[in-house]
Formats: C-alpha cells, sequence, structure tokens
C-alpha cells in the first residue's frame, strides 16, 4: 500500500503561478480537462474545470513554450448550458477543491478531491456530446483521418450506479478510500454514485468503526465486485445481483486470522456471497468464505468468472457494445474470426454463437480458464483459446487464417507487431474496440499506413461521470 506521506507532484497538487487568467472555453480535452487559448498568445490552455462555452477565471499551474496547464477557481460569466449541481460530496470540478467552480466569490471549496470523476458537473447530454468531440477531435488531428464521420456516442442505459466493480485501498487508520484526483493521497469515502447499491452498501458497512481495527490490521485493500446471476429473476432460488469482495491481505497477516474476518463479515454484510484472498508476494490467495466464483450471465451466454478477471465494469452498456460490434461484423455463418486480447470472453462467446470458428488470443492465464470454462458452460465447441502474447500467436497463423477480426486492447493500444502480424495475415474486416481514443488513433494511423482504409467510428460510454469513453471502429482491408 502506497504511503500518505510519499505521492508524486501532480496537476493536482502543483501551485500557481502568477495572477488568475481569464479563460474562454471551447472544447474539452481527452484526460477530463477542458481546453482554451490566451488571448494575445494563442496558446493553448488546459483548464481543470468549466464546462465548454464558459468564461472561467484560473490559476496557471504549469507553463511551456506551446501550452499550459491550470484549474478553474471562479466562473467569469453565466454558467453554459449543460451545467449541473454534482450530487458527490467528494467530487472535486477543478481537481483540487471539493464541489463546482463557484460563481461570482472566490470561496474555494475543502482541499482534497476524489479523483474517480471528472464530468460531474455536466448533464449527461452535455457528457455524450463532449466525449464525441473528443474523439473526433483526436482521429481529425492524431489519426489524420479528417473525413472520418464519428457517429453519436452510444448511451449508458443508466448514468448512474452502474459499475459492478470498486477497490478501495485501507489507510492507517483502517478506513476504506479512494486516491485524491491526480495524487496518491488517500481520500476516507463511506459513499460513492457511481457503483452499483450493492456495492455501496459493502463501502458504509466496511466505513463502521467497528470494522477498523481488522481492516487496519490485516487488509492492505478490498476489491468488491458484482455480476448478473445465470439463474433468472424468475427462477427458484434467485437471490439478485452475486457479490464477492476480495482481500488483498497486509504484509505479514496470517490466512487463519483472514478466514476469522472473513467469516465475520461474510455474515454481517447482507448480499456477499463470498470472500476470497488475493494472490500475495507469500501465497497463492485462495477462498476464505464462501463461493469463489461467478456463475455469470452476460448478453445471453453463461460465464465463469473469477472475481479479479479483467470484466467491463458497465454490463449493460457493455451488451449494446457487443451488439453493436456483431452488427458491425455482419454475417459470420461459416466464417473464422479472430478474437485478439480476448480476456475472459466478453466478445468470444456472442461471436462464437454465429460464427464457424474463433481464435481468442489472451495472455492472461485466469482469462484463458474463465474463457475456456465459459465456452464449456454455455456448450459451445467452435472456441479455440490460445494462451500466450497476441503478436506471437498472431505469428504463428498463416495467409488469410480469418474473415474478420475483433481486436479489444488495453489503453496502450496495441504492439506494433500485433499490426504487422493482422497486416501481413490480411484480415479483410477488423472491428476495434477501444478504451484509449489516442492510443486508438496511433493505431488507426498504423492501419491506414498499410492498406486499410476506416471506415467508421463510434464512442460508446461505458463510464458516465468520467473522462473514459470506448471507441468502436471498423477498419477494411482496400
Amino acid at each position: 500500500m502506497v504511503s500518505q506521506n510519499k505521492y508524486r507532484r501532480s496537476p493536482g497538487e502543483r501551485r500557481p503561478s502568477g495572477q488568475p487568467v481569464e479563460l474562454e472555453l471551447t472544447g474539452g480535452a481527452y484526460g477530463g480537462r477542458m481546453v482554451a487559448r490566451e488571448g494575445e498568445s494563442g496558446r493553448v490552455v488546459f483548464v481543470q474545470g468549466g464546462v465548454p462555452g464558459e468564461t472561467v477565471r484560473a490559476e496557471l499551474t504549469l507553463e511551456k513554450p506551446r501550452y499550459a496547464e491550470a484549474r478553474a477557481i471562479q466562473l467569469a460569466g453565466a454558467p453554459a448550458g449543460g451545467r449541473e449541481a454534482p450530487p458527490c460530496a467528494y467530487f472535486g470540478e477543478n481537481g483540487y477543491n471539493r464541489g463546482p467552480v463557484p460563481r461570482g466569490s472566490l470561496l474555494r471549496g475543502e482541499r482534497g478531491a476524489c479523483g474517480g470523476c471528472q464530468y460531474q458537473s455536466l448533464d449527461y447530454d452535455a457528457q455524450l456530446a463532449l466525449k464525441r468531440g473528443i474523439v473526433a477531435d483526436l482521429m481529425a488531428r492524431q489519426a489524420r483521418l479528417p473525413d472520418l464521420e464519428v457517429g453519436e456516442t452510444i448511451p449508458s442505459p443508466t448514468p448512474w450506479r452502474y459499475r459492478n466493480r470498486a477497490r478501495w485501498i485501507v489507510d492507517d487508520e483502517g478506513r476504506p478510500c479512494y486516491h485524491q484526483a491526480a495524487t496518491e493521497r488517500l481520500l476516507a469515502v463511506d459513499h460513492c454514485h457511481i457503483v452499483q447499491p450493492l456495492i455501496e452498501e459493502v463501502l458504509a458497512r466496511l466505513s463502521a468503526e467497528e470494522w477498523r481495527h481488522p481492516l487496519q490490521a490485516l487488509v492492505a485493500e478490498v476489491t468488491a465486485r458484482t455480476a448478473t446471476p445465470w439463474k433468472g429473476e424468475d427462477e427458484e432460488g434467485y437471490r439478485g445481483p452475486s457479490l464477492l469482495l476480495t482481500l488483498h491481505p497486509r504484509p505479514g497477516a496470517r490466512r487463519r486470522d483472514l478466514r476469522l474476518f472473513a467469516s465475520a463479515l461474510g455474515e454481517a454484510v447482507p448480499g456477499v456471497d463470498g470472500i476470497i484472498m488475493a494472490p500475495h508476494e507469500s501465497g497463492p490467495g485462495g477462498g476464505l468464505w464462501g463461493a469463489t466464483h461467478f456463475d455469470a450471465r452476460f448478453a445471453g451466454y453463461r460465464y465463469h468468472l473469477s472475481p479479479l478477471t479483467f470484466w467491463q465494469v458497465n454490463e449493460p452498456a457493455a451488451e449494446l457494445m457487443v451488439d453493436e460490434t456483431l452488427g458491425l461484423l455482419g454475417d459470420l455463418g461459416g466464417k473464422s474470426v479472430l478474437d485478439v486480447y480476448a480476456g475472459a470472453g466478453t466478445f468470444t462467446l456472442p461471436i462464437a454463437g454465429r460464427a464457424a470458428q474463433v481464435l481468442a488470443l489472451e495472455n492472461d492465464p485466469m482469462g484463458v480458464d474463465n474463457a475456456n470454462k465459459s465456452a464449456k458452460a454455455s456448450g459451445l465447441d467452435n472456441i479455440h483459446v490460445l494462451p500466450g502474447d497476441a503478436a506471437d500467436e498472431l505469428n504463428g497463423l498463416p495467409r488469410n487464417a480469418a474473415d474478420a477480426a475483433v481486436l479489444d486492447p488495453p489503453r496502450a493500444g496495441l504492439d506494433e507487431r500485433v499490426v504487422a502480424e493482422l497486416v501481413r495475415i490480411g484480415v479483410p474486416r477488423i472491428v476495434y474496440v477501444s478504451c484509449d481514443p489516442a492510443t486508438l488513433a496511433r493505431d488507426l494511423r498504423r492501419f491506414a499506413d498499410n492498406g486499410y482504409t476506416v471506415e467508421s467510428a463510434r464512442p460508446v460510454d461505458l463510464f458516465p461521470q468520467t473522462y473514459h469513453v470506448e471507441t468502436i471502429c471498423v477498419l477494411n482491408k482496400a
């Protein structure tokens, strides 16, 4: 666990330089900041806080010849359309002081804003438009695809209470915490507006005084995760969403003590189906109390999921993303499809329900195990999971080995070797699902330089209230 006394210098901690300046916000940048230009110099300023269309007074926190960074401290005019009051007491619009940017006063909120959300001051329609604009700007400038039409952002079915996963760091007083914005300082919390109600109830319980001592002594972090159970609401024995907790032990914590704590916690917190111990430096982890995995339903298929396997945090929106991807792949009858960075099979199983064969590439052993077990649980025998590095596995495939491919890489995007191998194989149609539009822009340019055309791009909002955005792109081999 990172000590609260040792944290990196960051935008949220930089001291202002000089007098506040007045800036007109014209748009948004990826990362949660707004964009303005200084009057005479035209220098770009990235501003934390404010809404596009507003004029703000801002403190410059970093100055470079070509750009500057700032945080808004006051609205200098009328609020823009699309502004709304943030509901969370921990939210800080300027990433430094809690609360919205004040109007008509320099009275500032308490220091130490939560780093989880950036857009709570924007109504949801404004968030969707802002994310589309950010993606379109990156496609034009960085991917050098100015004629690419970026579709309207697909909204999340719900903009609040959507996250099926939360991870809390336990501080030196035994309190569950998030990080403060852009720092490693900790912020003790007892509620959160973007996690599912069942997870928020766990957070409220863990914040109670009775759990302080065992958390302080035994646990460095807690991960709470839910999943939609395979058994439907109309079936006997249905209990609602499944909930598993993972305890990340402190150095020296004994398994026996963790087991006793898990038993007490499991009995005290309603809705908990199981508690496991995460792998750590002195042991492999494993079950402590109750269930150890999810028997889950997603997109109509049955999934075996370990609580620490990567999985989309907004399942209803992720199902929309899968539907969009399947539609863009087109008719898959009799075809072979590559699923690169397959994880636990988010796309693999739904594709296998339509295609002749799916080759799923994944290097995480837990993801490989979960994908294989999920395929078996769903009765699919046309999935072949290739464990290992994506570029190495692609290198072993012949030309024309697949009729289509789905790419769903981590935020770092595609390794150059992966792009080269896909080009060599000659996959005629690729659907690229990205969680970082900046690395997506870089990769699209690489494909375009190697004979592919980018047919379409459309954002999907899996992360309301935050700057994060998924984007689905279609590429065709020319």
